[in-house]
């Protein structure tokens, strides 16, 4: 599915090439050996974190809950190997896994366009599908942008159909609720709410991917936001360092980014780019537990496709942990 990315150019490089090189710079400017364990790790931490259900239990996916990626390929590894040597969880509350991609779960109801299908879900989203360069990233496009079913592509924000990404995923997909008391507090009123939701999408619609895979390193730390700052104001001699990709967006950045946009708790106060997968997770706007949708390839989810068979699943969690 990811041959595209071992393709080499005309220099003879390819993009797992170039990953691999940001890494190695990476590691010599912040002094840090690739097999480096954290010092300050404390491996007394238990390191499994189960799925909080009971045996038999169901969870109906629903608007607004945040659905979560543990990817497989070479960009996802670097950035969970990112997440690892940065993101400090907390001992009382470790995510699930160390998540590597992010989206909101949307229907028309929250979000009512007309490209979308009453009582569907689908996944909203910064990510890039379709085909590149004769390869397949996702055969799954999106609904709200109708030239990428001319150009067979889409970098960006994006809604594109739930189950078509569970089915075709060679990920681990795990969705946390959010919290009842926001859900709640949006519902009370829907007008609003999809005032809030349009307005975002509209804001949002011409945003593109950050294919640098820089910004997304910042959100692991602020030592990487600063050198990534410091890095593209030397790079392209601007003095707002967030110019050259102020019309992209990461993953979990845009997630942080609507909830923000909606005041949910936790997000309201923060800094959307500071947000990786894994702390979205952990925010206090969800319930503390993250249903497994799908898992070493088996499906989860029942027959009315929006309904989790919830199982109880001890995905390991690694070791030298950075725990608070």
């Amino acid at each position: 599915m990811f041959e595209f990315l071992h393709k080499k150019d005309d220099k003879g490089e390819s993009i797992a090439d170039k990953v691999q090189n940001t890494i190695e710079n990476f590691q010599k400017a912040l002094n840090i050996k690739p097999d480096e364990k954290k010092a300050d790790a404390d491996k007394s931490v238990v390191t499994a974190a189960p799925v909080a259900t009971i045996t038999g239990a169901k969870y109906d996916i629903k608007p607004l809950d945040i659905i979560l990626f543990n990817g497989k390929d070479p960009v996802a590894d670097f950035i969970r190997w990112m997440e690892y040597k940065y993101v400090e969880v907390n001992k009382n509350d470790l995510p699930t896994a160390f998540w590597t991609h992010a989206g909101l779960i949307v229907d028309k109801t929250v979000l009512p366009l007309p490209e979308l299908e009453d009582g569907k879900l689908y996944v909203y989203e910064s990510i890039f599908s379709g085909t590149i360069a004769g390869y397949t990233y996702s055969k799954v496009l999106p609904v709200d942008h109708a030239e990428a079913v001319k150009n067979g592509n889409h970098a960006g924000p994006q809604i594109r159909d739930l189950i078509g990404i569970v089915d075709e995923a060679n990920s681990d997909i795990g969705v946390c609720p959010l919290m009842e008391q926001e859900r709640a507090r949006l519902f009370s009123d829907l007008p609003a709410l999809q005032e809030k939701m349009l307005k975002f999408h509209k804001e949002f619609f011409s945003f593109g991917y950050p294919f640098n895979v820089l910004p997304a390193l910042g959100a692991a730390s602020e030592k990487l936001q600063n050198f990534y700052d410091g890095f593209t104001k030397t790079l392209f001699k601007d003095d707002d360092p967030d110019a050259r990709d102020r019309r992209t967006v990461f993953c979990s950045e845009m997630a942080a980014e609507l909830y923000k946009a909606l005041g949910v708790n936790g997000f309201v106060n923060a800094t959307p780019r500071d947000f990786t997968p894994v702390e979205v997770e952990v925010s206090p706007a969800f319930t503390h537990a993250c249903y497994w949708v799908k898992y070493d390839n088996k499906n989860y989810l029942e027959s009315n496709l929006r309904t989790i068979a919830v199982a109880e699943i001890k995905h390991e969690l690694p070791k030298e942990l950075r725990v608070v």
